[in-house]
């Protein structure tokens, strides 16, 4: 008996709710530092929300000097062939790729799970 079926559908359900928060939550920090090492990658997501109109995607980093020392911002802009732009902020490509990353790191673990199972069954089989 593994350890999660010795204790029962709760204890299962409990175990795999806190496995989804802490893979969301983990996959929320492993966005941010992604997009603060390379943040046109929010380029490629912000394209979806941009119209016909405007339909480059561009990231602009804009870095100042405080009083607390360097502060950096980014902001996604729809620009047209003309050069007009449309603000379409930072959130939205960030909690975008949030959903991607998750999404994608969800997959991977599903499939090692899946994997792992099968690796039992076929112990299993033969002993």
């Amino acid at each position: 008996m593994s350890g999660l079926q010795a204790f029962g559908p709760k204890a299962r359900a409990v175990t795999i709710v806190g496995a989804l928060v802490v893979l969301v939550g983990s996959m929320a920090l492993f966005t941010l530092l992604f997009t603060l090492i390379w943040p046109g990658e929010a380029r490629y997501v912000a394209e979806l929300r941009c119209d016909d109109a405007h339909p480059e995607a561009v990231v602009v980093q804009d870095t100042q000097q405080t009083s607390d020392g360097t502060s950096t911002d980014f902001t996604v802009y729809c620009v047209s062939p003309d050069g007009d732009a449309i603000d379409q902020g930072w959130a939205p490509s960030f909690l975008a790729l949030w959903a991607l990353h998750t999404a994608a790191a969800g997959v991977l673990v599903a499939l090692g799970l899946v994997r792992r199972r099968a690796r039992r069954r076929r112990r299993l089989a033969q002993a």
